[in-house]
This record gives C-alpha cells, structure tokens and sequence, in this order.
C-alpha cells in the first residue's frame, strides 16, 4: 500500500488492472490488530520504471476519520 485517505487507496502490484475492476482489499491495523475489509473500484492505473503497477481504488463507502486513524497508525 503506498497511500490511503478516506475515499481510498493506493496499490503496488504486480500487473495492471483496469478501470472499474472492484477490489476487496483486506488491510490489519497496527493500532488494534482489528483486520478491515475494504470495498474499492479501480479508477487508475500506471506502469512504474520498476514494471510494477501504481494502481488507484476508489472505496464504495468512505471510510470513517476513526477507521482511517486506526489504519495510519
């Protein structure tokens, strides 16, 4: 994962994906352990200079500022 806010999240993979692809993305916390479902389409997709992929989700329902806490912690 290279980011994530509210409304969703940034991916290094290994192969490229394209637009509108839902995603379930399973993300542990540091804070509580507590591991997060989260439900995202992608809406981006760019090839790096290593040959792996900047992939951009969109989350189907933004997460709330405590789910965000507990997952930048």
């Amino acid at each position: 994962m290279i980011n994530i806010s509210r409304g969703g999240v940034g991916l290094v993979l290994p192969r490229h994906f394209e637009c509108g692809i839902p995603f379930s993305i399973l993300v542990k916390s540091p804070l509580n352990d507590m591991l997060y479902e989260l439900q995202a389409r992608v809406i981006d997709s760019t090839v790096r200079d290593d040959g792996t992929w900047l992939v951009g989700c969109e989350f189907f329902i933004p997460l709330r500022e405590d789910q965000l806490e507990a997952l930048l912690s």
